[in-house]
């Protein structure tokens, strides 16, 4: 019993400040955008900046890793995996792990944690890492 319900106000809101020029993009993290209950609202937000705001970028966080969770067949993977995955620049995947923390890291918080090209990973059906 905390936070804000997420409805159609929130979401007008996030694509309202989204619009604003100084925006690169949005970043979607945790909860877990891929738990299988909150796919079928993250693919509707990212619908609606692809259609109103196509040149914003879109990054996720999952502690789920791409080519084990996120897959066909995967544990995490329902109707519409592949429609958001297919529609975002850059997935970091992979759980935060304390024993692999590194604070010289950009973008991820431990070693075992990738940061996925996702245009180059679903074109070519192999695993394209950034080097940021």
């Amino acid at each position: 019993n905390f936070g804000v319900p997420y409805d159609d106000k929130i979401e007008n809101f996030i694509l309202s400040e989204l619009s604003k020029s100084y925006y690169e993009g949005i970043t979607i993290l945790g909860g877990e955008p891929f738990e299988p209950s909150n796919q079928e609202t993250i693919v509707q937000l990212i619908r609606r900046i692809k259609k109103e705001l196509p040149k914003k970028s879109i990054w996720m966080f999952s502690g789920y890793v791409y080519d084990r969770d996120l897959i066909a067949g995967g544990k995490k993977h329902t109707d519409v995996t592949d429609e958001i995955l297919d529609s975002i620049d850059v997935l970091v995947d992979g759980p935060f792990m304390i024993e692999k923390k590194n604070l010289m890291l950009r973008f991820r918080g431990s070693e075992n944690q990738r940061i996925i090209d996702m245009r180059e990973t679903r074109k070519t059906g192999t695993v394209v890492l950034r080097m940021e």
